[in-house]
């Protein structure tokens, strides 16, 4: 998705803004004169179960604050939250708050820095007790700008049953991308050799961050941020996507099939998933057969151990001073201890602070499920890059690199290039 605010989106959202207009109005003016509660709208990007467990928490949390009246408004996915709050920007018409992806492009770039003032002021946040990186996702020209909430890192999923088949430990799962490729062509196969792949090797989800993440994991960067100039084509970088390539060269990977990997891996066409840490609940729940989860494979042993740190976060709009207060209140209980652990036990998103880490109830998840470690653990090694208004045209244009060197079209270092050279234009035009 483009977050750029171009002429041609503007216009495009211009219907949208009206019906933003009728929504809001149903919501606001039906409400009863004499109700005295404090009355915030809240965004939020979830379906299914962690939507439901959203609204849970937001019921909860009005039953112990009475003089709270929270109306929590389903946004759609991530892109489509973002796409409304571009509207709301444009329009003027936006909620007292939200959990939205990319929040820094949309607060901090805007001048809307009330967070950090918040923050400031408060005694309840124990800033130190949230993973440092997860300041840095939140951060706009180096201010923080929003706060972590629903955050997860990139792991490796992988079915025990087919290592199991083709002779491996399925207690030792690949620690390398080499290892992963050697026991990738022995699991691999065309069971009845029609020419199709019954069986793939490994299979990959969100493949724009998972490429990134071992970009940075072989020692270079995505972007320049003192300059604003790309730095994914580096040749760091073009040794990646040439071993990404070779994944499908061998038929151990299948070529621009992305959108299904997370279907495949679950209906046993896949021994090995790289995935968001975000689908762990769900998986255990409809997997029909035993799964492990690791770490991301390193590429380069030699160098430190790090992934992407990827999710959405709480960001507070400019409102009356009162219902500002109610909305950082909020926030602020969202982000205690007990609820943090509830949080990610409900829905498998990582723990944000250190200390959830160790609690009780974070342990005793590990011990009846195991799968939740990996993901929660590799917060120590996670990284991020400063976020810039053009973020979203680089994933794109990463993603469309990646299909065009699984079928051929181009070699790795013309794709990169290529992506490089479009978000530079994209830059400069701004």
């Amino acid at each position: 998705m483009r977050f750029a605010l171009k002429k041609v989106i503007i216009k495009k959202i211009a219907f949208g803004s009206l019906l933003s207009g009728l929504i809001f109005c149903l919501i606001f003016c039906s409400r009863s004169p004499e109700d005295k509660r404090i009355q915030i709208t809240i965004w939020y990007p979830f379906g299914g179960l962690t939507g439901q467990f959203f609204n849970e928490l937001i019921t909860k949390y009005e039953n112990s604050h009475p003089q709270i009246d929270i109306n929590p408004v389903y946004t759609g996915g991530y892109s489509i939250t973002a796409r409304k709050v571009i509207t709301g920007i444009v329009t003027g018409i936006l909620p007292e708050g939200g959990v939205i992806p990319a929040a820094p492009l949309f607060t901090g770039r805007t001048g809307n820095y009330r967070i950090q003032e918040y923050l400031n002021n408060s005694r309840d946040l124990d800033k130190d007790d949230i993973y440092p990186v997860l300041w840095d996702f939140n951060k706009f020209h180096n201010r923080i700008c929003s706060l972590p909430f629903a955050n997860s890192t990139p792991i490796l999923y992988y079915n025990k049953d087919l290592l199991r088949k083709a002779g491996f430990n399925p207690q030792q799962p690949p620690e390398t991308w080499q290892q992963l490729k050697d026991m990738a062509k022995e699991i691999g196969c065309d069971e009845n050799n029609d020419g199709n792949m019954d069986v793939w090797g490994v299979v990959i989800s969100n493949q724009d961050w998972i490429l990134k993440s071992m970009i940075v994991q072989n020692g270079g960067q995505i972007i320049d941020s003192s300059v604003q100039k790309p730095m994914f084509n580096s040749a760091e970088a073009v040794e990646i996507m040439t071993f990404w390539q070779e994944l499908v060269k061998k038929k151990l990977m299948p070529p621009a099939m992305h959108s299904r990997a997370r279907a495949q891996f679950l209906g046993g066409r896949a021994a090995f998933l790289l995935a968001t840490s975000g689908m762990v609940k769900t998986f255990i729940e409809t997997a029909d057969f035993e799964f492990g989860v690791a770490f991301v494979p390193k590429f380069n042993p030699e160098n430190p151990y790090s992934v992407t740190v990827g999710g959405v976060s709480l960001a507070l709009f400019p409102s009356e001073p009162v219902k500002e207060q109610a909305t950082w209140d909020f926030f602020s209980w969202l982000l205690s201890e007990e609820i943090v652990s509830r949080w990610v036990v409900q829905t498998g998103y990582v723990p944000i602070r250190k200390s959830a880490l160790e609690s009780d109830l974070i342990q005793q998840l590990f011990s009846t499920s195991p799968q939740f470690q990996a993901g929660f653990e590799q917060m120590a090694y996670a990284q991020t890059y400063p976020h810039f208004w053009q973020m979203g045209g680089m994933d794109e244009y990463l993603r469309s690199a990646i299909v065009e060197v699984e079928l051929g079209v181009a070699s790795p270092k013309q794709v990169l290039d290529k992506a490089a050279r479009n978000l530079l234009n994209d830059i400069q035009e701004e």
